[in-house]
């Protein structure tokens, strides 16, 4: 599984936006992150389609974390920037096998397994946690 770069800019934004208690221009948060302008213009869409942060348009507008979205979990975000995360195809929705051996497959229940550990490992670690410590260099412990 790899996350794309818009997930890790999705990340930067929300830890970023999390203690501002004022609203951030795009242009800030391109300065600060490190994100080019167009491509931080797509991230932010995404995370306000999604409900994540709000916008307020204007001379004095800019980005705010939503009130819902202060509680969420790491999944929460890369699930809203990436979708469902399946570590394969034959564990989507859909079931798909290529040997139709779902149910009697070793490697199907072994990657089951990895794949919920994973989701349960990044909903632990609650925005707050990595919002706090993200601009200051030290890391979070994924148990």
């Amino acid at each position: 599984m790899h996350l794309q770069t818009t997930t890790d800019y999705g990340i930067r934004v929300m830890c970023y936006l999390y203690d501002k208690d004022r609203l951030i221009t795009a242009t800030e948060l391109s300065e600060k992150l490190g994100i080019s302008y167009p491509y931080l213009i797509r991230v932010l869409g995404r995370l306000r389609q999604t409900g994540m942060i709000e916008v307020a348009r204007g001379r004095f507008g800019g980005y705010r974390i939503t009130k819902s979205a202060r509680d969420s979990s790491l999944y929460d975000i890369i699930k809203t920037m990436e979708g469902e995360i399946w570590i394969n195809f034959c564990l989507n929705k859909d079931g798909d096998c290529t040997r139709n051996a779902i149910d009697t497959c070793p490697v199907h229940k072994i990657l089951e397994s990895a794949q919920e550990q994973l989701i349960a490992s990044l909903d632990r670690v609650r925005l707050s946690d990595i919002a706090s410590i993200s601009w200051n260099g030290r890391t979070v412990a994924v148990q």
